[in-house]
């Protein structure tokens, strides 16, 4: 059901409550389930501040493929030395769909 509502969270960021939504997705990365930190890590792709983005280069770290998966692809286009030093790690992962995510991502353009 948290993962639910982080996914929830995430396609009506922009609506409602902002700060309050981000504050729940943000404490989401650092849930004990998984499933919750894989949606968080997900719905969080659209925030695009160095807060979200330190976050989500420490999910690059996590425990469980699927979070490492995400976020990858949460760290799409953001600039920054951590955030290449982090795709360049996950492109050498143990798992095959993270390798791959985090390859076809670097080769992405990088916005600011």
């Amino acid at each position: 059901m948290r993962a639910d509502v982080m996914s929830t969270l995430g396609s009506i960021f922009g609506v409602g409550d902002p700060p309050r939504a981000r504050a729940l997705l943000i404490a989401g990365v650092c849930d004990p389930a998984p499933q919750v930190r894989r949606a968080a890590v997900q719905a969080l792709g659209s925030a695009h501040d160095q807060t979200v983005t330190d976050l989500l280069v420490a999910s690059t770290e996590d425990t469980d493929r699927w979070v490492r998966f995400w976020a990858s692809w949460s760290l799409a286009r953001r600039p920054g030395p951590a955030v290449r030093i982090a795709l360049e790690r996950l492109a050498a992962d143990e798992d095959r769909d993270v390798r791959e995510a985090a390859r076809t991502v670097l080769e992405f353009p990088i916005t600011t």
